[in-house]
């Protein structure tokens, strides 16, 4: 396919960037459906679901007429995959009961569809930031209501011994107060990461907090946890599935009228956060072929826009930078999400002619200028 200005508009380096994720002719059904498979691979492979993937994929293809499913049975199939997949995962309980686990999943599923939904108004699905007194049940579990447990985290270390000051450590997967009365659903992502600066909301108690999460990079939705593990995997599934709503948002983005929905410069914005700090982390990873380097077992080094490691495990790749720990195997997960999201905004915009009317009414609702200037860049180039 022929290269693309559209997205110039919005950083010179983007369409490098969504190169990573691979192109696709959007004005064809098939073409689309093979490339949001593509990322739904991408996906699993990286967190480690492939093989119930491949068997939901096998199995749609045998009701496929002509080997192309639709795009909603597609999604359903990977959707259904990796939820049987997350069900399976280690439960990890944080010291409540089984019910307060399940009403924590309400609460996290319930937020989540409010986030998507008041998202669709303002245009911004891909990192939400709302105080979470505008959310379902304030985006809190009242642990009276429904057990006696105090949350506890690693060592037995009881939330209700702490103060507000100094966090639990349970922290990276949710917030308790000092009276242990009130369960944050989600932790307050405001802290210096790579997904933003330091935010300080102001009159923060128990549960009155800005819920912000990276829906766009889920599992990783917090900007200052990138290590081994996703938050978004430690979610419990029970009668509610929170990690199967947050995957559905995220994968929305491969698609035309989600995707002209979000206006692309919060996460031009995010990108460019997370690109800058990162490389400062990662300065010194080397990138071959340089010359006199001779690559050592388990070195990590840049190729094609993305970390590997000679002779090793990616994901035993781990940096400590100033704004936590950044490990390979995230990074590179994450950058291939925001690929997936540009790569995808090319393709339909280069397309826009044969989108359908609903996808071309996102492009007219949506304030972002780039919407509107490249058609003009793309003939004055030309």
């Amino acid at each position: 396919m022929q290269s693309s200005d559209h997205l110039s508009c919005y950083d010179g380096e983007l369409n490098a960037l969504a190169d990573l994720a691979g192109d696709f002719d959007a004005a064809s059904p098939a073409d689309t459906h093979r490339w949001i498979g593509a990322q739904w691979r991408s996906v699993a492979n990286a967190l480690g679901w492939s093989r119930p993937l491949e068997r939901s994929f096998l199995a749609l293809q045998a009701f496929a007429e002509g080997g192309v499913p639709a795009q909603h049975l597609t999604e359903k199939a990977a959707l259904d995959a990796f939820e049987d997949w997350h069900i399976d995962r280690p439960i990890v309980s944080r010291g409540l009961t089984l019910a307060q686990r399940r009403e924590l999943a309400r609460v996290q599923t319930i937020v989540i569809d409010k986030l998507d939904t008041n998202g669709r108004g303002t245009l911004n699905r891909w990192r939400p930031y709302i105080s979470s007194t505008s959310l379902p049940n304030k985006a809190c579990v009242d642990l009276n209501a429904v057990g006696t447990v105090t949350p506890q985290g690693p060592g037995g270390i009881r939330a209700a011994r702490v103060t507000v000051r100094a966090k639990p450590l349970m922290a990276a997967f949710a917030s308790a107060p000092r009276s242990a009365t009130y369960f944050r659903a989600f932790r307050s992502d405001t802290a210096p990461s790579y997904f933003a600066d330091k935010s300080t909301p102001e009159n923060v108690s128990e549960c009155d907090y800005p819920v912000v999460l990276s829906l766009g990079t889920f599992p990783y939705v917090y900007g200052g946890v990138l290590g081994s593990y996703a938050p978004g995997l430690t979610w419990t599934t029970s009668t509610h599935s929170p990690a199967r709503r947050g995957m559905t948002v995220a994968a929305s983005f491969w698609q035309a009228e989600p995707n002209l929905s979000q206006d692309a410069r919060v996460v031009v914005a995010q990108y460019r956060h997370f690109r800058a700090t990162t490389d400062r982390v990662l300065a010194g990873v080397a990138t071959p072929p340089a010359e006199n380097h001779r690559p050592i077992v388990g070195e990590v080094h840049r190729r094609g826009g993305l970390l590997h490691v000679y002779q090793g495990a990616l994901e035993l790749a781990r940096f400590q930078g100033p704004r936590g720990v950044l490990a390979a195997s995230s990074y590179n997960y994450i950058k291939l999400r925001f690929a997936a999201f540009f790569a995808a905004r090319r393709a339909y915009l280069r397309a826009r002619a044969s989108l359908s009317p609903a996808a071309r009414s996102a492009i007219a609702r949506n304030p972002d200028p780039c919407l509107r200037a490249t058609p003009r860049l793309a003939v004055e180039r030309a």
